[in-house]
């Protein structure tokens, strides 16, 4: 009996010694480390804006904002025709104090009215819904940072179907479904 655990206790051993019982660490598939790799850097990677302080003391941040259809990598292989900010879903996380003027220079590089509809407190003027952005064109959002917290952004423009051959509501799924979306971080 003693030397027949001996011997298991041996090939245990020899199989520990040669990885057989080794822990080995999980295997990433590379959809899910480049998942990873892209939430890290949607919540680690602010744009401040370009800093510059107003004649009344405020402090105003500038960010400059296209709106273009590309085709995206969505995993290793796998694309998508995505409504993109800067080229990316989701669009660059703005980041902003409470309090500072944010000014958005806003120009659309895609083939259908764009806009930008930001949650948060600003003007009626400013809210992206009915500033309709035609291809091409830009337009200025300004407003004052408020409240603190973390914010959305995302596409805010109504269904073209006269356009696009869809009706309103796929064409409103569609829009929430290719992208153009960011967040306001307000600090």
């Amino acid at each position: 009996m003693m030397r027949r655990a001996a011997l298991a206790c041996a090939a245990l051993a020899a199989l520990a010694g040669c990885g057989g019982l080794t822990p080995q660490a999980p295997v990433e598939d590379p959809i899910s480390r480049a998942s990873k790799a892209h939430t890290d850097s949607f919540l680690t990677h602010f744009d401040t804006g370009k800093v510059s302080t107003l004649p009344d003391g405020r402090t105003l941040r500038e960010y400059w904002i296209r709106a273009e259809h590309k085709e995206i990598e969505v995993a290793p292989g796998v694309k998508f025709p995505a409504w993109t900010f800067n080229g990316a879903v989701p669009g660059p996380t703005l980041r902003a104090r409470e309090g500072d003027v944010v000014r958005i220079h806003f120009h659309n590089d895609g083939t259908m009215p764009h806009s930008m509809h930001f949650h948060g407190f600003h003007a009626a003027g400013m809210d992206g819904v009915f500033e309709q952005v035609q291809p091409k064109h830009d337009f200025t959002y300004e407003f004052t940072a408020e409240p603190f917290g973390l914010h959305v952004y995302h596409c805010h423009t109504m269904p073209a179907s006269s356009t696009s051959g869809t009706s309103p509501d796929a064409t409103t799924r569609q829009r929430g479904g290719r992208g153009a979306a960011g967040a306001v971080l307000m600090a």
